[in-house]
């Protein structure tokens, strides 16, 4: 690439400075470009010829005079200047005018609400050319993103997209739409001459790219590249089918039941009951996806969304931590611990602190510590109980020390102090989200006191602000770190709740917006990643599945025939390599497939003949398929040599035995190895007990996007991944984390060995929002009053 970051790109392919093989590649694909896009242009202007000269209208006439008039003087160089633009698009493949302003750049990550459309070559592209593009898009677009991979690897950087890749549709659109003002002048009617090049283009774009994308693959540029595989639906909904229980619950709880131990019936009847509704959202994702809901409430049975024993429907969570039964579990855990508890506590009603003041109070402290962490350690704020001492002390110094905090916001302060406990254990220490977590405190401790329905109300704003923030970074999520463009977001965020509200929820409802559009925006770009990921594990699938059917063909075809065991171990290793990648581009209904097989036969018939026959023709075309999986020429062309003579073929004193050509190509990695490898794997384990069955059956019933929790270490360290792609072939899933990113690449056997042991669990929609798992903490630590009380009656 081009060193100075402001270098004019260049205008042909010798002046690129290219590597000799990049710029042969890109001259042939030049040269097929004139050969196929000559006629268009042509005809097109042709067409564009008899437009103006008889079809005009009388407002018009003019105009297309004009227009007749250049285009006799000049049309002999449309083509040239056409081409000529094509050209400088491919020289300029390695061009780089730091497109990304790193170095000018002062910020490196900018969130997504900032971004702006930006021409990649400065000009401003009309409505009339990306609806054309578009057009032609539509009917190649898996050729075109092929073309896309091909050209990131010419140009030695990523996969181009269609917008700009070069011979994409937009480019050639572009060029041409170039070529005609540096051919005709500004004055010409360019619409008009681009819609009949568009017309011309459009039938011959889907032959032309492939001719292009084949040339390339020849060239061995990602030869085996051809698919782009397509993300369906793991399943059907239909909303009219009768509820039922499905057979994969029922595997549950069997396995439930055989791994964590059965208790009597007694002592589950309730439990079941309360977790029918839990069940519910087993694999509610936060992708949201609504056919889950509609699967679940099927396959559970019609217990789904109501109490049991009752006709009223249920909270999706049915939550514990109802605000009114959390301040009577608060006030007896204050009387466990003591009067101590209550010292913040107003002892009679005149004594306690009117909301207006405590407001004033908090406006103070937060104008103090807004900023940074550090001016919350500096003002002692270590914890909400700093926090609420901190509040004491500033109003009881102003209005007295008898004064105290109303019941009422004393138990509104204690709750949101434990609650904040919580969601801050839930966040990776040291991560920048939970010093943003840090610096929210005081606004949404404000937030909390001012309305109760902090608590209860899951749109709350202030609780979807400290909800999001909290996820971002939660350490369930691995070490997938924070998205730079969300921190970004967040980091805005944040400063705007400390410098801007002082108990305006309208303030906190606008920030809670613009994160959940961030989020959303986020949720797209790990979708993308994510599609990537399912993309390579479906192309590894279909590999598989070509060296199968291939090894099939291979021994019907050598069944019952005696080689040389040089021959033989050489067929079935090189030259099958290479009648794997026909199968895989091709299909065994292609005509390349019928050659592939013809020429195997005639290597069997040569190899197996008591003559010395040599068969160059048979060699060449050997050699070629082994160096198209990647056979370097001087292995490639001794294989050849071997399969391509009769038993009783003179052999050259320099050339290597069959026994050394077999052992050194032994050494050689296999096409597509990966998966058989898999396979020997599988084949050596035990065989499942009951429970793995079990849970093999309940993991095979699971849709394709469920969350998983998997147990890392023996603290009870978890990562929850989800899996994005299940392989009925391979029996592989895999599996990502929430920013889309491969976490591993297991079979659904080792997860179902895992899943009885423990080590592996379905995320259950209690422990999908973080928000509801702190909850549930607070609830689960102030519920804790009878071992309190039992304590202290031990102790005395």
């Amino acid at each position: 690439m081009s060193s100075e970051p402001n270098a004019q790109p260049p205008k042909t392919l010798n002046a690129a400075g290219l590597p000799p093989r990049v710029r042969d590649t890109l001259e042939q694909t030049l040269v097929l470009v004139r050969k196929v896009l000559d006629g268009a242009v042509f005809r097109a202007v042709e067409k564009f010829e008899w437009d103006v000269t008889n079809g005009s209208r009388t407002d018009e006439w003019m105009q297309d005079r004009g227009d007749h008039n250049l285009l006799i003087t000049h049309r002999t160089s449309l083509l040239p200047n056409y081409i000529a633009g094509i050209e400088a698009s491919l020289a300029g493949i390695r061009h780089e005018a730091d497109p990304l302003q790193l170095r000018t750049r002062e910020n490196r990550f900018e969130p997504s609400t900032n971004w702006s459309l930006e021409s990649q070559s400065g000009k401003e592209t009309t409505f009339e050319e990306s609806t054309y593009a578009n057009i032609v898009l539509a009917s190649s677009q898996l050729s075109v993103y092929l073309l896309g991979m091909r050209m990131g690897v010419l140009a030695g950087m990523p996969a181009m997209d269609p917008e700009t890749v070069p011979l994409g549709p937009k480019d050639l659109l572009d060029r041409f739409s170039d070529a005609i003002p540096e051919t005709f002048g500004t004055a010409f009617t360019a619409p008009k001459l681009l819609a009949r090049f568009h017309e011309e283009l459009a039938p011959l774009y889907p032959s032309f790219i492939e001719q292009v994308n084949e040339l390339l693959g020849d060239e061995g540029i990602l030869p085996g590249l051809t698919h782009m595989p397509i993300r369906k639906k793991a399943f059907a909904v239909n909303n009219e089918a009768p509820l039922s229980a499905s057979p994969a619950w029922k595997a549950e709880g069997a396995l439930r039941q055989s791994v964590f131990g059965a208790e009597g019936p007694a002592s589950t009847r309730s439990r079941d009951q309360d977790s029918a509704v839990a069940r519910k959202m087993a694999v509610a994702d936060w992708l949201s996806q609504p056919e889950f809901e509609s699967y679940l409430s099927r396959a559970i049975g019609g217990t789904a969304g109501r109490d049991a024993g009752t006709d009223t429907p249920a909270h999706p969570l049915r939550r514990e931590a109802d605000f009114m039964r959390m301040r009577q579990l608060l006030a007896a855990h204050r009387a466990a611990k003591g009067m101590d508890a209550m010292s913040h506590v107003a002892r009679r009603q005149e004594d306690e602190l009117p909301r207006q003041a405590v407001h004033r109070a908090f406006d103070k402290i937060q104008d103090r510590t807004k900023g940074s962490v550090e001016n919350l350690r500096q003002a002692g704020i270590n914890s909400i109980e700093d926090l609420r001492e901190h509040l004491l002390g500033e109003l009881r110094h102003e209005h007295g020390d008898e004064k105290g905090l109303s019941r009422v916001d004393a138990d509104i302060l204690d709750l949101f102090g434990l609650l904040f406990q919580a969601l801050s254990s839930e966040v990776r220490s040291g991560s920048p989200m939970s010093a943003m977590l840090d610096r929210l405190q005081v606004p949404m401790a404000r937030a909390a006191l001012d309305d109760q329905n902090f608590f209860e109300a899951d749109e709350h704003p202030g609780r979807k602000v400290l909800e999001l923030v909290a996820d971002s970074d939660a350490r369930i999520a691995g070490e997938s770190g924070v998205d730079p463009f969300f921190e970004s977001a967040v980091e805005k965020a944040v400063t705007r709740i400390e410098n801007t509200y002082r108990g305006e929820e309208e303030i906190l409802k606008s920030v809670s917006d613009e994160l959940v559009e961030e989020q959303k925006q986020q949720i797209k770009r790990a979708e993308a990643a994510e599609h990537r990921q399912i993309e390579a594990a479906r192309g590894k699938e279909r590999l598989l599945i070509a060296r199968r059917e291939t090894q099939a063909a291979l021994n019907s075809l050598i069944e019952g025939i005696e080689l040389p065991g040089a021959c033989e171990n050489l067929i079935r290793t090189a030259w099958q390599d290479a009648l794997s990648f026909v199968m895989l581009r091709s299909g065994s209904d292609s005509e390349a497939w019928t050659q592939q097989r013809e020429t195997t036969e005639r290597i069997i018939e040569t190899v197996t003949a008591n003559d010395k026959r040599e068969d160059k023709a048979l060699e060449i075309t050997v050699a070629k398929g082994l160096r198209r999986v990647g056979y370097h020429e001087s292995d490639a062309n001794a294989v050849a040599e071997l399969l391509s003579r009769g038993r009783l073929a003179p052999r050259s004193e320099f050339s290597a035995s069959p026994t050394a050509i077999a052992a050194r190509i032994a050494g050689h990695a296999r096409f597509g190895e990966e998966g058989e490898t898999a396979d020997k794997n599988a084949g050596t384990k035990a065989p499942r007990t009951t429970a793995e069955q079990s849970a093999y059956e309940l993991l095979r019933e699971m849709p394709v996007g469920t969350w998983y929790d998997f147990v890392l270490n023996q603290q009870g360290d978890f990562e929850r991944r989800r899996m994005s792609w299940y392989s009925s072939v391979s029996d592989r899933v895999l599996l990502v984390n929430r920013r889309g990113q491969r976490i591993v690449d297991m079979t659904l056997d080792d997860m179902a060995r895992l899943m009885s042991v423990g080590q592996v669990r379905i995320a259950l929609p209690d422990d999908i929002s973080i928000f509801n798992r702190a909850m549930r903490g607070v609830s689960s630590v102030l519920a804790n009053v009878r071992g309190t009380l039992a304590g202290k009656r031990t102790t005395k």
